[in-house]
C-alpha cells in the first residue's frame, strides 16, 4: 500500500536525490483529516470484518533452506511440488485445524500458482497425519481476474455457503485484494 505519510529519512532521501515526495500529513496541500476511523472501530461497526494472518514458522534450517531454494520434492504418494508450496499447505492445514478456521482465501503472484495451490491442497490434506489433518470436508478452488465476473462470483458465493462440516479454500491471483469488497463471506 502507499504510504500517506512519509519519514524524515524518505524527505532526506528524496531530496538528495533531487526529487520531492509528498505526504497526506500536508495540511497545505491536502487540508485538514475530515473524518478518522481507527481499524478496530471499523471492525466493532462490521464495516469491516475481522480477519486472521497465520504465519508459518521453519525451525529447521536444511527444510528452511529448501523452502528458500524452492527445492523440488515428491512425498511418495505421487505429490510432486515446490517445497515452499508444500510447506505453506501444510502450514495452512495446521492453521485450519489448530484455529478451527471455516473459510480461507489465499493471495498468489500468478495464476498458475494460485491454480496448482489449489489442486494441490486436497492431496495434501490426505497425505499429512491425523494430528494435523482438519476435520470434514475440504473444498477448494481458485479464483483470477482474468475470469468474467459472474464465475468469480459463483466461487465466493460457493464459499459462503458451505455446510457446517466443510471448510473452504479460495486461491487467487490477480482477484481478489485489499480493499476488495466480498459481501458474500462478510460475517
Amino acid at each position: 500500500a502507499t504510504p500517506r505519510t512519509y519519514s524524515s529519512t524518505v524527505h532526506k532521501a528524496a531530496e538528495d536525490r533531487g526529487a520531492e515526495v509528498v505526504g497526506m500529513d500536508n495540511n497545505a496541500l491536502f487540508g485538514e483529516v475530515l473524518y478518522a476511523l481507527p481499524f478496530g472501530e471499523a471492525i466493532a461497526r462490521k464495516l469491516l470484518t475481522d480477519y486472521r494472518v497465520v504465519i508459518i514458522g521453519v525451525d529447521d534450517p536444511t527444510i528452511a533452506q529448501w523452502i528458500a531454494n524452492r527445492e523440488l520434492v515428491t512425498t511418495g504418494t505421487g505429490i510432486e511440488t515446490d517445497s515452499e508450496s508444500l510447506a505453506a499447505q501444510i502450514g495452512l492445514l495446521k492453521a485450519i485445524k489448530d484455529y478451527d478456521l471455516k473459510r480461507i482465501i489465499s493471495f498468489h503472484s500468478r495464476v498458475n500458482r494460485a491454480e496448482s495451490f489449489t489442486s494441490d491442497i486436497r492431496q495434501i490434506m490426505a497425505w499429512i497425519s491425523d494430528e494435523h489433518r482438519p476435520s470434514g470436508t475440504l473444498r477448494a478452488d481458485f479464483v483470477s481476474g482474468k475470469m468474467p465476473a459472474n464465475k468469480r462470483k459463483a466461487k465466493l458465493d460457493q464459499l459462503k455457503a458451505l455446510s457446517t462440516d466443510e471448510r473452504g479454500v479460495l486461491s487467487n491471483a490477480r482477484c481478489l485484494s485489499e480493499g476488495v469488497d466480498v459481501p458474500s463471506l462478510d460475517g
